[in-house]
């Protein structure tokens, strides 16, 4: 969420990051009308669900199965259009910048992230309407993803480098997802 309101310019989801508030928890408030203090765990938990569906262009039928698949949280047809018409009222530049990579998609058959790496989307031309849909979704998705993983992989680079610079023996071996996995010896896990 955070690389895509770098890459998008949307200015109120750049703006509660600015202010270190809690994006899920702005999201429930919105969705319940709850102030903070009133919103349950599970009402965050949808939306965190809605956050990370609706950011890459998913559709309320498809955010039915994937609130439940990913999140364990149930949600009808009904909830799952409002929840995404609420999530594009609170967040409007998104839909300006999903429609933007859609039409890169379209024209080159392939996007770029903002560091330069390239996913090409071949499927974008295809005749089958739910192909291309994928194709697009992943014209959205794929630049936020590579940002998020270069991004990463920079920072595990620059941990290696500081680690050695302090003659640490603690190293970073690998990262999976948004996440750096490091080797420790006990000795140095306070440090």
């Amino acid at each position: 969420l955070r690389v895509a309101a770098e890459i998008s310019g949307e200015p109120t989801l750049t703006s509660l990051y600015i202010r270190g508030e809690d994006v899920h928890m702005a999201m429930a408030m919105r969705m319940t009308g709850k102030p903070a203090s009133q919103v349950t765990k599970e009402e965050r938990k949808k939306a965190k669900a809605v956050n990370f569906g609706f950011l890459y262009g998913m559709g309320a039928r498809k955010f039915v199965s994937t609130a439940w698949d990913n999140y364990g949280v149930k949600v009808t047809l009904e909830e799952a259009e409002a929840f995404r018409t609420s999530f594009f009222q609170q967040f409007p530049k998104l839909l300006i910048w999903h429609s933007k990579q859609r039409r890169l998609a379209h024209k080159y058959h392939r996007v770029q992230s903002p560091l330069g790496r390239i996913r090409h989307l071949p499927d974008i031309v295809s005749p089958d309407t739910g192909v291309m849909r994928e194709a697009e979704r992943q014209a959205i998705n794929s630049p936020v993803q590579a940002m998020a993983s270069d991004l990463c992989l920079l920072s595990l680079v620059l941990l290696d480098r500081a680690f050695r610079k302090r003659g640490l023996r603690a190293a970073p071996i690998g990262t999976v997802h948004d996440a750096i996995n490091f080797e420790v010896p006990l000795d140095e896990l306070e440090t």
